[in-house]
């Protein structure tokens, strides 16, 4: 009876600590990727060029977002494609989450105006949390 009794308690204790396991996974893929576009729009209104060579009157910044390799890219460029490669900055997201909306979003230099883009995230358990840039730059998401 005392271990059918210890081996339920245990069961238990597992279950619960694979949901916080999960619930820290996942806001913390997604705190990652706020971070990245604060990042990237703070490089912007500070007009921020690295490579005085690429750049002289500043330049927008962005982040690229890889859902298949879950890296999610701080660039400076008007594009991803057009970026200047030596400045990436590459930050790793988590395996589990699925991710839905734009692969970049990019805040012009000095406004941190951006292209509006809304970005959801999905954890394999069915977490979920929604990213919104505006067209002025404010960053806001869900739990």
């Amino acid at each position: 009876m005392v271990i059918g009794l210890v081996g339920v308690v245990a069961a238990f204790g597992l279950f619960l600590s694979w949901e916080s396991y999960e619930a820290t996974m996942f806001k913390s893929d997604r705190d990652i990727l706020v971070s990245a576009l604060h990042r990237a729009r703070s490089q912007a209104v500070n007009n921020m060029c690295f490579d005085d060579a690429l750049c002289t009157d500043g330049v927008a910044h962005g982040v690229y977002i890889d859902a298949a390799n879950h890296t999610y890219t701080v660039f400076e460029g008007a594009t991803y494609a057009g970026r200047h490669v030596a400045i990436d900055q590459a930050y790793a997201g988590t395996p589990g989450v699925t991710l839905a909306g734009p692969t970049e979003v990019v805040f012009l230099e000095l406004s941190g105006n951006a292209t509006p883009a809304s970005i959801t995230l999905t954890f394999t358990s069915g977490k979920t949390s929604t990213i919104d840039v505006t067209s002025e730059g404010r960053i806001t998401w869900t739990n």
